[in-house]
């Protein structure tokens, strides 16, 4: 039980320094002053929930990218990443979910596609 509390805790270390040095690569797709806020709520959202590192780092990014690019904080509140298995392998996948309709309706409202 300790190992593997050890490994996943070193998994969640290595994720957090693997975007750590991704960092210029979010700065493409969102504005520049919101980079910051955006890996740290990265990073807390892996410190909330170690599993979400034992997902391959493939799936966690593109999630990531896809929440960078609509404006989303990964911070629970507009959008969270969880993490599910797949037939297709061990490691599982990752996806962007949102808690709640007034979240779907938050990010509508960003794209512009909102209720008036």
């Amino acid at each position: 039980m300790a190992n593997e509390v050890a490994t996943v805790n070193e998994r969640s270390r290595d994720l957090a320094a693997y975007f750590a040095s991704s960092e210029d690569k979010f700065l493409a797709l969102m504005v520049k002053e919101d980079v910051p806020r955006f890996m740290r709520t990265l990073n807390n959202a892996i410190l909330r929930d170690p599993q979400i590192a034992e997902a391959s780092k493939q799936s966690i990014f593109l999630e990531c990218q896809k929440a960078a690019t609509d404006g989303l904080l990964l911070d629970g509140r507009e959008a969270a990443l969880t993490r599910f298995k797949t037939k297709r392998g061990d490691q599982g996948e990752v996806a962007i979910s949102f808690g709640s309709l007034d979240e779907l309706n938050g990010l509508l409202d960003k794209l512009g596609l909102g209720t008036r």
